[in-house]
């Protein structure tokens, strides 16, 4: 019977490797104060008294993921598209449905985002409006303001409930055939990269793009064939 014995390990350190990184400030944690809306940038919906409505969200370069991938001359700034999207999320959710129309929305300011992940809280407060419909207000502030710091204001609509007819269906066949110019995807971003507009491969989904007169004539319609980014589709709410 073979019996094993102890071997001692060198005395002195054989190997010495130092790794920094450089960590990111974590984002403060929303309080569970409401319920969540289910869509990214609009958070929480809160619990308020009366007939104003509020929703919360944490927002950085990386929260969404996505929006780091957005840049315009050098700074992560959050897409256009986003508030669009924020706004209907917000429509259905504060008038209780689907049926949704955003109007008069303006853009008073961007949202620059840092790049070291500094957050911002973002607002938005939504209250009955004059002649009918819901006033909302997109505003955010820097995560470490305090109670009796300034908010930014960025974007200003009206939402209301869509009780309008279906919009009728397109004959997209007739239409493809009726564009007979093409874009290469990749000459379309290129125009907006010299604009100093620079999207990272999540943000570049088109995947065909064509354009001619419209079938009124003079103006100029487009048809493009987009392909949502799998990480987007999950990350984007």
């Amino acid at each position: 019977k073979r019996i094993g014995h102890l071997t001692r390990a060198t005395p002195y350190a054989f190997q010495r490797e130092r790794c920094w990184f450089r960590a990111r400030p974590k984002p403060p944690a929303l309080s569970a104060n409401g319920r969540d809306s289910g869509h990214a940038l609009l958070g929480t919906h809160r619990r308020m008294a009366g007939s104003t409505q509020l929703f919360e969200s944490i927002v950085a370069a990386d929260r969404p993921a996505f929006v780091r991938q957005h840049r315009v001359q050098g700074h992560v700034v959050l897409p256009g598209t986003a508030w669009l999207d924020t706004l209907l999320a917000c429509a259905r959710s504060a008038l209780r449905n689907d049926a949704v129309r955003v109007e008069d929305v303006v853009v008073q300011e961007a949202m620059l985002l840092d790049d070291d992940g500094a957050a911002r809280v973002l607002q938005a407060v939504v209250e009955p409006a004059h002649g009918g419909g819901h006033a909302v207000t997109l505003c955010s502030q820097p995560a470490t303001a305090g109670a009796g710091d300034a908010w930014i204001t960025h974007v200003q609509a009206r939402l209301v409930v869509d009780a309008g007819p279906m919009h009728a269906a397109i004959d997209l066949a007739a239409l493809q055939q009726r564009l007979d110019k093409t874009v290469a995807p990749e000459d379309f971003y290129a125009g907006f990269e010299r604009r100093g507009l620079d999207f990272g491969p999540g943000f570049r989904g088109i995947r065909r793009l064509q354009h001619g007169a419209s079938a009124a004539g003079g103006a100029t319609e487009a048809l493009g064939e987009i392909e949502l980014a799998d990480d987007l589709a999950t990350d984007g709410g």
